[in-house]
């Protein structure tokens, strides 16, 4: 049993990498939806970090925000080597 989960988060892991490159393919391209949904996914975790640093909920929904922006505005001109979470 345990090496079928050990196989199966393996699969897990890469299928999300692979996701990760097509959402930063679909990001190049403005697509909304791809965006919609990598804010969906990590706005709480990253919020929930920018408050640790800044002691400041609206403040650290502001800067999540302006990240996202960042990312949306910059997308065209962003290469996702690396995992959309990284």
């Amino acid at each position: 049993m345990g090496a079928a989960l050990i196989l199966e988060t393996g699969y897990r892991t890469e299928r999300m990498e692979v996701q990760d490159h097509l959402i930063g393919a679909l990001l190049a391209k403005k697509d909304e939806s791809a965006f919609e949904q990598v804010f969906k996914t990590h706005f709480k975790s990253l919020h929930a970090y920018a408050f640790t640093m800044l002691k400041d909920e609206a403040e650290a929904e502001e800067v999540v925000q302006q990240v996202f922006f960042k990312l949306w505005e910059k997308s065209e001109n962003q290469s996702f080597s690396e995992t959309i979470k990284a």
